[in-house]
């Protein structure tokens, strides 16, 4: 697959974060800071740990399949939305920064290389 079709699905993540931006000045008029963020993300953090705890207890309404999915989904969502203001309070895109992270991870290799995931260099001296 050529690099240009692997960025294809980046460059949809960042037009979604210039339109939540462009929707964050029209409803808020300010630019957004980074603590805020983080903090909404933990916000949604809780709320999907809140699902899926209350799911496994089968209490509260949640053992609703359909609910549970729903409201997953949502929280899930929120944190991307949250995460796109985090980085544009840092001058970010986060679809570049998921293409860079992500082939460094994607290099990894941690069944054929359980210490680091990559090989190692050979010691100096050799034999």
């Amino acid at each position: 697959m050529a690099d240009e079709e692997k960025r294809v699905p980046m460059r949809a993540l960042t037009l979604m974060q210039e339109k939540f931006r462009d929707w964050r000045a029209r409803n808020f008029g300010v630019e957004p800071k980074e603590t805020d963020c983080f903090l909404g993300v933990v916000e949604e953090v809780g709320e999907l740990s809140h699902v899926m705890l209350k799911s496994k207890q089968s209490i509260r309404g949640w053992d609703d399949h359909k609910k549970q999915v729903a409201a997953k989904k949502d929280a899930i969502a929120d944190i991307v939305i949250f995460l796109f203001g985090f980085c544009d309070a840092n001058g970010w895109d986060l679809g570049e920064l998921i293409t860079e992270v992500a082939k460094e991870v994607l290099q990894r290799d941690w069944r054929k290389y359980p210490r680091t995931g990559r090989p190692e260099p050979e010691e100096a001296g050799g034999d």
